[in-house]
């Protein structure tokens, strides 16, 4: 399986340059965002040139009740659009026109029970604003969701003093310092140190609003497309504070694979990946002895999970055929509600105690005849 994916497929085309929006969230809740640097002074980041901090950038999503007096946040900052913008040869300007559907700066929503925790993690290769639509999205529905840039892997990431880090687009994780194995558990430890920071109140200030006591740092989920699936499946196997992972068409790594875990596991494959395809698979099913569920969702591709998918509906006019053949045939936002609906039944199952999972993790639905279980075979 290809694991560098392209960074900016969610920023590839717009109807103008003078705006668009992604698609509106489900879920009953409106949205804030914020983005924070994490800096892990403990752990040398063997992925740069010169050892240094393992310095991460996340973005944070929450339900808030407070949006009227603040504003959507851009998809992503000026210096990255224009890195994009640049890279790729798209209009000037054109990257910077896509906004999100959460309101930046906004505070969280006051609840009477904490917020579960989920994570996310990318593609190799992609941004974490590449899915800026699904976590968002998620968080609609109740959820702390914290977005996660992987340095040296993400392809650009811009810091809050204007500092960007570049990635090596020609390499693919077997070629770092540890082969694949040493870039899967760089990830873990990633997700690991960002939950570790939950319990920092100096990080959490930084979340406007946030009381320390409305997080449930013991009820949290880790999710992630294609390596990301893989470091977000592998992370319940290393840190028992993890309770469930998705992996979104990703292939398997480490000691998951043959170990497996008694932790509820699902994996949303693309239909180009039929049964047998991905050789990791099976190992791991043949291992995991928890709850567990493979779904297929019929007309995708491996990119159709990123948030690209979900505005060709609005933009495929301006995209080359032979490029929109390459997300499937499958409508973007019909594919964004299907991973949406499917998370956070799987979410809500194992996080909230089944209030928000209903029958949908049970087979295959009438109401998403796309979706196909073999729960046996995958």
């Amino acid at each position: 399986m290809q694991l560098r994916l392209t960074p900016c497929l969610a920023l590839l085309a717009a109807p103008s340059v003078h705006g668009f929006l992604l698609p509106n969230l489900t879920g009953p809740y409106s949205v804030g965002t914020v983005s924070l640097e994490l800096i892990d002074y403990k752990r040398n980041d063997n992925f740069a040139p010169v050892p240094q901090p393992r310095d991460l950038m996340v973005s944070v999503f929450y339900p808030t009740s407070s949006s009227d007096n603040f504003t959507l946040a851009p998809d992503c900052s000026p210096k990255v659009a224009s890195f994009l913008d640049t890279l790729y040869g798209l209009p000037e300007g054109l990257a910077e026109s896509f906004s999100s559907q959460a309101y930046e700066n906004a505070p969280v929503r006051r609840t009477e029970r904490p917020m579960p925790v989920v994570l996310f993690s990318p593609g190799f290769g992609a941004l974490r604003q590449g899915y800026t639509a699904l976590v968002s999205d998620v968080a609609s529905h109740g959820y702390l969701v914290i977005a996660v840039d992987h340095p040296f892997d993400s392809s650009i990431i811009e810091y809050p003093d204007g500092r960007t880090v570049l990635a090596n687009l020609t390499m693919q994780p077997w070629d770092f310092p540890g082969g694949i194995d040493g870039a899967l558990y760089m990830r873990v430890a990633d997700l690991q140190f960002v939950l570790d920071s939950l319990s920092n109140e100096t990080i959490t200030q930084q979340i406007p609003g946030l009381k320390s006591a409305r997080i449930q740092r013991d009820r949290v989920c880790s999710f992630g497309h294609s390596f990301g699936g893989a470091a977000s499946i592998q992370v319940m196997k290393n840190d028992t504070r993890f309770r469930c992972g998705i992996n979104m068409d990703g292939g398997l790594y480490g000691s998951v694979v043959t170990e497996g875990t008694d932790r509820p596991a699902m994996i949303m494959a693309s239909s180009v990946h039929p049964a047998g395809s991905i050789e990791s698979w099976p190992a791991f099913w043949e291992h995991a002895n928890g709850y567990k569920r493979f779904m297929r969702i019929n007309g995708t591709t491996h990119g159709s999970f990123l948030d690209f998918a979900a505005v060709l509906d609005a933009v495929g006019p301006l995209v080359p055929p032979e490029f929109r053949s390459s997300f499937g045939t499958i409508g973007g936002a019909r594919m964004l509600d299907i991973e949406s609906a499917y998370s956070t039944a799987f979410f809500g199952k194992f996080l909230k105690g089944g209030r928000c999972s209903g029958r949908l993790l049970d087979g295959d639905n009438v109401k998403y005849p796309e979706v196909t279980f073999d729960n046996s075979n995958p």
